[in-house]
């Protein structure tokens, strides 16, 4: 059953994207198996570090239930990536903080799901802190 690690910080800018890549790729070459997915659907970028732009089926549509979780899962070289669509808005009946749900079935394929958050306190952070088994906080060492 896999591991759900939600990437999150408050503050956007801080490498919670590449951070996940890199951490889901690491993971793969690791001999892992990984999903990527992207819990911010408000900006979403995750699809854009592998090239992949504009996915028939995305986050979105699993959490409106226009899809199946399964149909919008792209499988890439050593990974697999849950995009989020960044030309469609988030539509009023697809709660975010349905994604625990959503991805239920998915724990059993694979070893380690990273979720890719928003920067803000907002309900797509708390559905991605709700979905995870652990949270992994960003921050940058400013100087105050």
């Amino acid at each position: 059953m896999a591991k759900t690690i939600g990437i999150i910080s408050l503050k956007g800018g801080v490498g919670k994207t590449s951070i996940t890549a890199a951490l889901g790729d690491a993971m793969a070459s690791l001999g892992k198996k990984v999903l990527l997915v992207d819990g911010n659907l408000s900006a979403p970028n995750l699809g854009l570090h592998f090239n992949v732009i504009n996915p028939r089926f995305g986050v979105n549509h699993v959490l409106s239930r226009e899809a199946k979780p399964s149909e919008a899962i792209i499988s890439l070289d050593k990974l697999d990536i849950m995009p989020a669509s960044i030309f469609e808005k988030q539509k009023q009946e697809a709660s975010v903080l349905k994604l625990k749900d959503r991805l239920a079935y998915l724990k059993d394929k694979y070893d380690v799901i990273l979720i890719d958050s928003s920067p803000a306190l907002n309900d797509e952070t708390l559905g991605v802190m709700l979905a995870a088994d652990e949270i992994l906080v960003v921050t940058t060492p400013d100087h105050p």
